[in-house]
C-alpha cells in the first residue's frame, strides 16, 4: 500500500508541472489566440496528449510570463523616464 501511495504522490508531482491549453489561459489571464501566437512564435512549446488536448510546462509558461512583465515594465520605464 505504501508503494502505491508513493506512486501516486509523484504522478500527482509530474502532473501538476504540466498545465491543460485551457487551464494555461485562464492561469495567464491571455485568450487561446493569444497562447498560440506565441507558440508559433517558439516563445514556449505546447504537447500534445491527443489530436485535440494540448499541454504546456507549468514552468516554461512562468518563466514566458516573468520575461513578458520585465520588456513591458522595461518599455514603460524607458517611456517614462
Amino acid at each position: 500500500m505504501e508503494k502505491a501511495i508513493s506512486e501516486n504522490s509523484a504522478n500527482q508531482a509530474y502532473l501538476s508541472d504540466w498545465v491543460r491549453e485551457r487551464d494555461a489561459v485562464k492561469e495567464l489571464h491571455v485568450s487561446r489566440s493569444t497562447l498560440n501566437r506565441w507558440v508559433k512564435q517558439g516563445l514556449v512549446a505546447a504537447h500534445y496528449l491527443s489530436e485535440r488536448i494540448k499541454i504546456y510546462s507549468r514552468k516554461d509558461l512562468v518563466e514566458l510570463f516573468k520575461r513578458r512583465l520585465t520588456q513591458h515594465s522595461s518599455s514603460r520605464g524607458a517611456a517614462n523616464g
